[in-house]
């Protein structure tokens, strides 16, 4: 069941969803939505979203802090910084029975290393077998990077290289001292 406020956009959204769900033979979706202007009625949610908000705001602040800069929600960055928030709330967030969201989903805890958003570290490169150039082997086989996030997917970092200026995906990282 997706539910979602009376909002037009979220509800196009919603449908949307419904219909690329149908179309992968999920039949048994539907959809719901609350009595018009009753947040009552969808308390859980307002309180996850405001949950989530506190979270962006306090790591917001923590890296305009450790950037001595203020970072304006227009910047692209802000984008990943809210998605980080929402990925922290469920895989640390426990419900009314004491589990998280990413643990009912998946059946068991949320593994990796935590790192702050906007933490510089060291990643490890995904050499492939077939490369023989001449700085292949002998090669450093770690950059440097600016952690973004988790993937949804697999189990890779999402980074900001400071060397091709892109995003890439990593599965071995090392943290950098605050100096």
């Amino acid at each position: 069941i997706l539910k979602s406020d009376n909002e037009l956009s979220i509800v196009a959204l919603l449908r949307n969803t419904l219909k690329a769900l149908r179309i992968e033979q999920i039949e048994s979706a539907q959809e719901a939505h609350p009595a018009a202007y009753g947040s009552a009625s969808n308390g859980l949610i307002e309180m996850a979203c405001k949950t989530v908000a506190g979270l962006v705001a306090t790591m917001q602040a923590c890296l305009e802090s450790r950037l001595r800069r203020k970072i304006p929600v227009s910047h692209c960055s802000f984008a990943w910084l809210v998605e980080h928030a929402a990925w922290l709330h469920t895989i640390k967030k426990r419900q009314s029975d004491g589990i998280t969201a990413y643990q009912r989903l998946r059946g068991m805890n949320f593994g990796p290393k935590l790192l702050g958003f906007g933490e510089r570290c060291m990643f490890m490169l995904q050499r492939k077998s077939q490369d023989r150039s001449l700085e292949g082997k002998i090669g450093s086989k770690w950059k440097e990077g600016i952690f973004l996030g988790y993937s949804r997917d697999s189990n890779e970092y999402l980074l900001w290289c400071l060397k091709t200026k892109g995003v890439t995906r990593a599965r071995s990282i090392q943290r950098k001292p605050e100096s």
